[in-house]
């Protein structure tokens, strides 16, 4: 069985979409967690009146406001599946997603499977589409890792199936809104012997303008810490990788969200001042052994003609989630 986690938090307009993607599953045997963190508007009525007329499993929890990390591990503690998959109560799933990735993780006994998304707006119609052919590739640790490090591999949480064994007692960081979902596909890549990744856009991620991922703050800080953390994690899971991700993991961060903060400053000057929190300055440099071209040619751009880089992002037709 697989346990679908959705921590739910003032999604009114979307959730009710959520469920009905997840009750036109091909695949059934499956129950659903929906954990009301404390969501002021309607969203856990919501739930609450679907599970009356709905033919899933579905078990609301509530607790008080703590945040999404807190209400994903909340999720984890009353789930029973010997597979577990993290869903945002925003997007949906095609009624393949967890048929496709059942399949393969049990084909090839992998310990997670990653699958493709495609973006949708708010009026469910897709806008970029994350590869649209189905193909399948069997990845050891190391390779999974790297291909993470240099985002051949794109993996938000929503995109995994993972075996409930490989999560073991790893949990969300807590008091965090940024890449702690992020730094948790790290840590089950880092913990996993086979991954098996799956190029279908099963999963449909909703592009909201007031998203967490919309917004940038000083709270994103939150995600260099954690990117920093993480080193001491991937030496003791991946000794051969470490060297790697030493060297570039934190910086493949700071390259994104720099990248993010040029398309949403206004003017050079404010791009300037958004940007010091990160001292980007050091971790740039270590991207000129970066295998990606144009991570290398952007960061040195960035380091020797900063205005020029400047301009040259907000020109730039791709928004970062498509480079990230």
């Amino acid at each position: 069985m697989v346990s679908v986690i959705i921590p739910l938090y003032n999604v009114e307009a979307y959730i009710k979409s959520c469920l009905i993607s997840l009750e036109n599953q091909s695949f059934k045997d499956f129950e659903v967690i929906v954990v009301n963190d404390g969501s002021p508007d309607r969203s856990a009525e919501i739930v609450s009146e679907y599970i009356k007329s709905s033919s899933l499993d579905i078990k609301l929890i509530n607790q008080e406001n703590s945040g999404v990390s807190s209400a994903r591990n909340k999720g984890i503690e009353h789930a029973a599946g010997e597979y577990i998959c993290f869903i945002d109560s925003d997007d949906m799933t095609d009624s393949e997603y967890l048929s496709v990735m059942m399949k393969e993780i049990t084909a090839h006994e992998a310990d997670m499977c990653v699958c493709c998304s495609r973006n949708i707006d708010e009026n469910e119609n897709t806008v970029h589409t994350f590869k649209d052919t189905y193909k399948t590739e069997a990845l050891t640790k190391n390779q999974a890792l790297e291909m993470l490090l240099y985002v051949r591999l794109r993996a938000g949480i929503w995109a995994v199936l993972c075996r409930r064994e490989v999560l073991g007692e790893l949990r969300f960081a807590e008091n965090c809104i940024y890449s702690e979902d992020l730094e948790m596909v790290w840590k089950l890549a880092a913990s996993s012997n086979k991954i098996v990744s799956v190029s279908a856009p099963l999963y449909c991620y909703r592009i909201r303008r007031n998203s967490a991922m919309t917004v940038l703050d000083n709270r994103r800080l939150d995600g260099l810490s954690l990117f920093e953390g993480l080193s001491d994690f991937i030496k003791e899971k991946a000794p051969e990788f470490y060297p790697q991700y030493e060297k570039f993991g934190a910086a493949r961060w700071v390259w994104s969200t720099v990248w993010q903060e040029a398309k949403a400053s206004e003017s050079y000057k404010e791009f300037c001042e958004r940007i010091k929190k990160y001292s980007p300055e050091k971790y740039m440099k270590k991207l000129f052994g970066y295998k990606d071209l144009r991570v290398r040619l952007s960061a040195f751009l960035f380091l020797f003609f900063r205005r020029l880089y400047f301009a040259a992002v907000r020109r730039y037709k791709i928004n970062y989630r498509e480079l990230s």
